[in-house]
């Protein structure tokens, strides 16, 4: 770990705290590679948190999800578990109005409505013409729940419903942090960790959502372009 902190201070000129929580992020998770750096955390800039949020939100730990979630969920205070169900039941709350919406076919829900609106971006990753609503939507329910529920959904497809290239590129670009309650999740654990900049967390929050999910579609992008697939 403090090799690939080395490593990422040198290539990107970031500092050792922003390098060891990076590096970290990659075995632990979200919530627990700030921990390794809970002392720093007051002194780091805007940007530096910014770097770690982000981070945070566009990966996967090493660890199984399973067990990472019983930890964070132990961890988590009682006010923070409250945070996450306000989110959560939020996303249902919506669904739920969005559901008596005159509508042609399955419900409205706010995943399709993401979906909707990330096809553009499912373009540029050069996911094939004919499967770009399926894969938004599938990005979409990513952000809105969460990315197991996106992965069951993208298993209970008909087989053949996406081309294998979707198939690649939508399997990496579903592999992160990335979504609505884990958001809450790192805002909460932030503001534990140092409350001088519980603000800047709340600010800084849904705009790294939204380069974590970019980030995560560039990986699947230079995926599908190092593929064979067509």
């Amino acid at each position: 770990m403090r090799g690939a902190a080395w490593v990422f201070g040198k290539l990107f000129g970031v500092s050792g705290p922003v390098g060891v929580s990076t590096s970290a992020c990659v075995f632990l998770g979200m919530v627990e590679a700030p921990l390794l750096i809970k002392p720093f955390l007051p002194k780091l800039s805007r940007s530096e948190m910014f770097i770690i949020m982000v981070d945070g939100l566009s990966v996967i730990g090493g660890s199984m999800m399973i067990v990472l979630g019983a930890l964070i969920w132990a961890k988590m205070p009682n006010a923070f578990s409250h945070l996450l169900i306000v989110f959560v039941g939020l996303i249902g709350l919506i669904n739920m109005g969005l559901a008596v919406v005159p509508h042609a076919g399955e419900p409205i829900t706010l995943g399709f409505l993401l979906g909707k609106l990330l096809t553009p971006i499912v373009w540029l990753t050069g996911t094939p013409l004919g499967d770009l609503q399926t894969v938004g939507s599938l990005l979409g329910t990513k952000v809105a729940a969460n990315e197991v529920v996106a992965y069951s959904d993208m298993m209970a497809l008909p087989e053949g419903a996406l081309q294998p290239k979707s198939l690649l590129i939508l399997t990496y670009a579903l592999g992160s942090f990335g979504n609505v309650g884990s958001v809450a999740i790192l805002i909460g654990s932030l503001s534990a960790m140092t409350q001088e900049k519980v603000g800047e967390v709340v600010e800084l929050g849904f705009k790294a959502l939204a380069a974590a999910f970019l980030t995560t579609c560039l990986t699947a992008t230079i995926l599908g372009l190092l593929s064979a697939l067509p």
